[in-house]
């Protein structure tokens, strides 16, 4: 009994996985000379990729000592080859690349 628990436990988080976004911290251009990489500015997202097909902008709101503060996180998603590719940016540096599947 024990040993099918575990078994559809660890099915149950393969099937997940299998559905979620591939998070990646580089990023092929689309030139393919060149690799885009958590860190790099957004100009070089631009100069890498283009400009997006999508953008969606929120803010994120964090605490501390008191005080508030508001910072907008962008997400740029991109559509290559069937294929959905969404760049974070925060403060003008891209903060995670993840693979969103096929169109």
């Amino acid at each position: 009994m024990k040993k099918i628990l575990i078994t559809l436990i660890l099915l149950f988080a393969f099937t997940v996985c299998a559905f979620a976004g591939h998070s990646s911290s580089t990023f092929r251009c689309v030139n393919g000379n060149e690799l885009l990489i958590v860190g790099d500015s957004v100009l070089k997202l631009i100069e890498c990729m283009g400009e997006p097909a999508y953008k969606n902008v929120s803010i994120l709101t964090t605490r501390g000592d008191g005080v508030k503060v508001e910072t907008p996180v962008e997400e740029w998603f991109y559509n290559i080859d069937d294929w959905t590719h969404k760049i974070t940016v925060k403060n003008g540096q891209v903060i995670g690349i993840t693979d969103m599947g096929r169109n």
